[in-house]
C-alpha cells in the first residue's frame, strides 16, 4: 500500500497536462465526517495542525456523547502535500526550473563607466517563476560580491555569488545543497576615461658648471593624476624626455604605482642620470644642462586607457653675473687729439659668472650691448663747465 501523500500525488499527476506545464489542478481530497446519532448530537472537533512549510499531517477528532452519555471519538487524519515543489536543475537556463537565474550563460554583463550602479537592482537578480514562492515553500535568496581588479578584458571584474535556499527542502544531513542552489553572475566593469593628468614645472633656479664644464640648473618636475575608476596610488607612471626638444627621446623612467614605489619596488626603465631619483616615476626634479627640454608623462590605469601631459621646460642662468669695477679716480694719458677711448672692459676688476667662463663676459655701457666703448674729449668738460 503506498503513503497517502504518494497515492495524492499520484493521482494529481493524472490531472496533469504536459502540454500546459503552468496549469495546475486542483485535487478532490474526499468529504467531511459526519456523526449520526438518533438524536440531537453535538460534536465537539479538535484539530491539531502538524504541517510544516504548509505540508504533513492535520490531525481532527471528533467527539460525540449520546443520550446513554455514550462517548463515541474518531480521528481524520488529513495530508497536505505539495506535489510541485520548488524546482532547480543544474541547467542553469533551464525554461522549466522555477527560478530565472540572471546571466544564466556565464557570458557575464558589461557596465560602462567606473561611477555606474552595479547593484542588483540594476544589473539583476534571481526571479522565481511559475508561483513557486507558494505555502509550501520558504526561499531565501543572498548574494556576496568577490571584486577582481586585475582583468585583461575589463577595468575590473564582479563575481556575483546568488545561494538559493528552499527552507523547506533543506536538509543539510542529506548534502549540503539538498534544497540549496548557487550561481554566480559575472559583471565586467569598463571605462573610456583617460586619467586626468597635470603637470607641475618649478621656478627657474640658479645654475652653475658642473665638473664636466657644462653649464647646469635645478628644476622642479612632478606629475599628479586622477581616475574616476582607480585609486590615485594605484595608477601606473612613466614619463619621457626628449632633451633639447629635438624630436629624440633621451631618457626615460618607469613603469610604476604609487602603492609598488611605497614598498620599495623598482621601475623597469630608469635611466635618467640627470634625475634627483631615478627610481621615482612621479618625479622627474633633478639637474639638467642649459636649454629647452621637453618631458611626457604616461599614467595607465587599470582599465588599460592611457593619460599623458607634455610639457616644455627650461633651464637658463636666471642669476645675473657679479660684476666688480675700478673705482676711485683713474688717471690715463691724454693723446695729443684731445679725445681718448674708454672701454668697459678696461674697468673690470674681477667680474664672473656661475655659468659664462670669463673670457667670454660681455662688457658694455648703458644697457646697450653694442656700447662696447665711448670716446670723451676735453671740449667734453669745457662744454660742461660752461654749463
Amino acid at each position: 500500500m503506498q503513503p497517502a501523500p504518494n497515492v495524492a500525488c499520484n493521482y494529481y499527476r493524472t490531472l496533469f497536462n504536459p502540454s500546459h506545464p503552468d496549469n495546475k489542478y486542483d485535487l478532490v481530497w474526499g468529504f467531511d465526517g459526519y456523526v449520526l446519532a438518533s438524536c440531537n448530537v453535538s460534536p465537539e472537533i479538535v484539530v491539531e495542525d502538524k504541517r510544516e512549510c504548509g505540508q504533513g499531517r492535520i490531525l481532527r477528532t471528533v467527539t460525540a456523547k449520546g443520550p446513554n452519555n455514550i462517548i463515541v471519538k474518531a480521528t481524520q487524519t488529513i495530508w497536505v502535500v505539495d506535489c510541485d515543489p520548488f524546482y532547480v536543475s543544474d541547467d542553469k537556463c533551464d525554461p522549466d526550473d522555477d527560478i530565472v537565474w540572471p546571466d544564466c550563460d556565464g557570458a557575464g554583463t558589461s557596465v560602462f563607466g567606473c561611477g555606474a550602479n552595479t547593484s542588483p537592482d540594476i544589473i539583476g537578480r534571481p526571479e522565481i517563476a511559475n508561483n513557486a514562492d507558494d505555502n509550501c515553500a520558504l526561499i531565501s535568496i543572498e548574494h556576496d560580491d568577490e571584486i577582481f581588479t586585475i582583468e585583461p578584458d575589463a577595468c575590473y571584474k564582479i563575481l556575483r555569488k546568488w545561494t538559493v535556499v528552499d527552507w523547506c527542502q533543506y536538509d543539510p544531513s542529506k548534502g549540503v545543497y539538498s534544497g540549496r542552489w548557487e550561481h554566480t553572475q559575472v559583471i565586467k566593469v569598463n571605462d573610456k576615461i583617460k586619467p586626468n593628468v597635470t603637470c607641475h614645472v618649478g621656478a627657474c633656479e640658479p645654475a652653475a658648471i658642473n665638473t664636466l664644464g657644462v653649464c647646469v640648473g635645478h628644476i622642479s618636475l612632478r606629475a599628479t593624476a586622477s581616475d574616476s575608476c582607480t585609486p590615485s596610488d594605484w595608477l601606473s607612471y612613466e614619463y619621457k624626455i626628449d632633451a633639447f626638444n629635438d624630436g629624440t627621446i633621451d631618457y626615460t623612467v618607469g613603469k610604476l604605482t604609487q602603492v609598488a614605489y611605497s614598498r620599495g619596488d623598482r621601475p623597469a626603465v630608469r635611466n635618467n642620470p640627470n634625475a634627483d631619483n631615478v627610481n621615482n616615476p612621479f618625479d622627474a626634479s633633478g639637474i639638467y644642462p642649459i636649454g629647452i627640454h621637453r618631458i611626457t608623462w604616461y599614467v595607465e590605469y587599470v582599465c588599460g586607457n592611457i593619460g599623458t601631459c607634455s610639457t616644455l621646460f627650461e633651464i637658463k642662468d636666471c642669476k645675473a653675473p657679479t660684476p666688480y669695477c675700478l673705482t676711485g679716480i683713474i688717471t690715463v694719458p691724454m693723446p695729443s687729439t684731445g679725445c681718448i677711448d674708454i672701454w668697459a672692459k678696461d674697468l673690470d676688476a674681477g667680474s664672473y659668472d656661475n655659468c659664462t667662463p670669463k673670457s667670454r663676459l660681455k662688457f658694455y655701457f648703458n644697457s646697450d650691448t653694442s656700447k662696447l666703448s665711448i670716446r670723451i674729449c676735453c671740449e667734453d668738460f669745457e662744454k660742461a663747465n660752461a654749463k
